[in-house]
């Protein structure tokens, strides 16, 4: 998990439930939320009232620093009668995959909380996609020929045809390609590729497109 903590240190949090202060169980229910995240997150850790300020901005693998930076943060004379949440997004399909809980959760802050939410960009007609780079099975050997099976992928809403698949081994040029006649909307393809490595140790194995409006997914390599 990557988290963003946000503690309220308001100068409301400084009322007391006749034992204890607010501000003292604020504080032990966001390092509770810090104990609960599993073996290998990040957390960073903001304070919120009327600014916000940011003891720990990108988040961090030291769960201990964040227990740390609550544990010593202390209520501010700041009142928090502003808030505001401004949302920007692409609006892919793929970021709200718990959208009724989301929208359970903002129409809840809407009631006193101002939302704008910005949408950037259109919405993606067409995308191609290296899914996978697996290596078949057996031992890697110098000089000797292996193989590699790459998944190609058409996201977009029409078919495309002559699609170029290379191969390349350490970010050198092609070692060898392939060309499918046609990939259907929504259809993935494996291909396969050959290659040999000159010497032992590691090597980098990249399987590309050709460019498109979504670079992320145009390669991907596997080391062997």
């Amino acid at each position: 998990v990557d988290a963003v903590v946000i503690l309220d240190r308001s100068a409301s949090l400084r009322a007391n439930d006749g034992a204890r202060a607010l501000f003292d169980l604020a504080r032990q229910a966001a390092e509770a939320a810090v104990d609960a995240f599993p073996s290998g997150s990040s957390v960073a850790v903001l304070f919120a009232g009327d600014r916000v300020s940011a003891p720990l901005p990108e988040p961090s693998p030291d769960l201990n620093l964040a227990r740390k930076v609550l544990r010593e943060a202390t209520p501010s004379e700041l009142g928090t009668d502003r808030k505001e949440i401004v949302l920007v997004t692409d609006r892919q399909a793929t970021g709200w995959r718990r959208l009724p809980e989301i929208e359970g959760l903002l129409d809840q802050a809407g009631r006193d909380t101002r939302l704008r939410v910005v949408f950037v960009g259109e919405p993606l007609e067409d995308n191609l996609a290296v899914s996978s780079v697996t290596r078949s099975a057996g031992f890697a050997s110098v000089r000797d020929p292996m193989r590699f099976l790459v998944e190609v992928t058409n996201h977009g809403a029409l078919p495309v045809r002559q699609v170029r698949v290379t191969l390349h081994l350490d970010g050198g040029p092609a070692v060898d390609e392939s060309v499918l006649d046609v990939l259907a909307a929504g259809e993935s393809r494996r291909v396969t590729f050959f290659a040999r490595f000159s010497d032992e140790g590691f090597h980098s194995v990249t399987a590309r497109l050709p460019g498109d409006r979504m670079p992320a997914d145009d390669e991907r390599t596997m080391v062997v």
